[in-house]
């Protein structure tokens, strides 16, 4: 037993963007020792569900519960302080001295440097950094890298693999409206996901072999769709990455049919 976490929700968080459906996760915990990367597809969610989490934004169905201090760096936030302004200690821990109190007269990656100061000066027990790596150059990206290293518990948003590899021991990814938890660090992600896309070329290659007459079905398909879902290579056909999206779509669907057929069998 690990606990009820850092911070939790027990019942499936959801937002929309308007009337589309952003994401719905399942119950979800963030534990001591949990150092976490969050990805995804730009527009997927992932600096809206770190809001949430951080309690700046509140989730338009469940509920979080924090159990510690967190500390939030924000990628487009302001440069305010979220306390008294980092202190000289951890400014120089980025390489920042003198003129860091005034942010007037920084550059954007120095007012990044500023802000991660301040975030980790806060010593709260779990932080939740939102791409904290974007205006950083090689230096300071190294710099936070070794900050990072000393934490116990984070959840990390960020497109740089090398940094996702080197600090996180577990992904999260937002794919499709939903939260899929990967364990291991971003390798173990990348062959899992790898995997996974075999197991679904396997599965479509041999339902072909199965059934010849799946050829023709599938140019009809292809033909009354507009796009090519496969590609083929002599006898052999795989699924292409759109071919993918739509089977999982169909999956979903397919599911909530079942569902709701289900609802009114029990309604009668």
């Amino acid at each position: 037993m690990r606990g009820s976490g850092f911070c939790s929700a027990q019942e499936p968080l959801a937002q929309f963007a308007g009337e589309r459906l952003l994401f719905r996760t399942g119950a979800l915990a963030v534990y001591a020792g949990d150092r976490i990367g969050l990805v995804g597809p730009n527009g997927s969610g992932k600096s809206t569900l770190l809001a949430i989490l951080a309690g700046r934004l509140a989730p338009e169905e469940g509920r979080v519960t924090r159990r510690c201090p967190v500390a939030f760096f924000e990628q487009l936030a302001g440069n305010e302080s979220q306390g008294g302004g980092p202190s000289a200690e951890e400014l120089s821990r980025f390489g920042l001295r003198g003129r860091a109190t005034d942010s007037a007269v920084l550059s954007g990656g120095e007012q990044s440097r500023r802000k991660l100061a301040d975030s980790f000066g806060r010593r709260a027990p779990l932080l939740l950094a939102d791409e904290p790596t974007s205006n950083l150059d090689w230096e300071g990206v190294e710099l936070f890298c070794r900050r990072m290293e000393q934490l116990e518990s984070f959840v990390l948003v960020s497109h740089d693999r090398a940094v996702l590899q080197r600090l996180c021991s577990r992904i999260w990814e937002l794919r499709e409206g939903a939260l899929h938890v990967y364990e291991g660090d971003f390798s173990s992600f990348q062959a899992q996901k790898a995997a996974e896309l075999q197991h679904i070329t396997r599965a479509a290659e041999e339902l072909h072999v199965a059934q010849p007459s799946l050829s023709r079905t599938i140019a009809g398909l292809e033909a009354e769709l507009g796009v090519e879902l496969f590609q083929r290579s002599g006898k052999n056909i795989r699924l292409n990455e759109y071919g993918e999206m739509v089977l999982r779509h169909a999956g979903r669907v397919l599911q909530e049919v079942e569902d709701i057929r289900r609802e009114l069998d029990d309604a009668l």
